[in-house]
Order: structure tokens, then C-alpha cells, then sequence
């Protein structure tokens, strides 16, 4: 599964099409499944020296990109039971980041 690691080296597995970047409206999007709780999320993605770099990983952990453009955590969402790929389904969190 591709994934994220944020600077503080916290790693979040992405579920299919993961990313979303919206120059328009100044976000991106990031969707993934964790067992943290959502506090935990809440709190790693709201401090922006975590932010100030993510990587992002292929399935087979080679670095594909480096996104250094967020700036501020704008919203988490948890959607509960969400079908991610045929037959799986899981509690799926996305969190919102401004990014300049």
C-alpha cells in the first residue's frame, strides 16, 4: 500500500487515489487508514513542523515525491466502513492541509 511519512517520521497507509490537490481552493487532501485514534491524527497533522515535509512512498517504498507546501492542518474527517478496494472496507480518515 502507498503511504505518507510526515518529518516526524509518523507513517499513514493511503487508500487508493489518496491524494487530493486543489490549487483553486489551496489544499491537499490526504485519505488513509491508521489505528490511532482521532485525537491522534488531530494532533500529529496540526503541529507544522510535522507538515513542513511529507513523503510520499509506493507500495514498494520508493520515494515518489516530496510535498514541502503545507502549512496548516484545516480539517480531519473519519468516515466509518468506507469500501476502499472490491470487498474491503475500512474506517477511513482524511485530513485536510492548507498548503501555500
Amino acid at each position: 500500500m502507498e503511504s505518507i511519512k510526515l518529518t516526524n517520521k509518523q507513517t499513514f497507509e493511503l487508500i487508493p487515489m489518496g491524494i487530493d490537490t486543489n490549487i483553486i481552493e489551496k489544499n491537499r487532501k490526504f485519505s488513509f487508514v491508521s489505528n490511532l485514534g482521532y485525537g491522534d491524527i488531530e494532533e500529529a497533522f496540526a503541529i507544522p513542523a510535522n507538515i513542513s515535509k511529507i513523503e510520499y512512498y509506493s507500495a514498494s517504498s520508493e520515494l515518489l515525491k516530496t510535498y514541502t507546501d503545507c502549512t496548516s492542518l484545516k480539517a480531519v474527517t473519519k468516515e466509518f466502513n468506507r469500501q476502499i478496494e472490491d470487498g474491503v472496507f475500512a474506517n477511513v480518515y482524511t485530513v485536510t492541509l492548507t498548503i501555500d
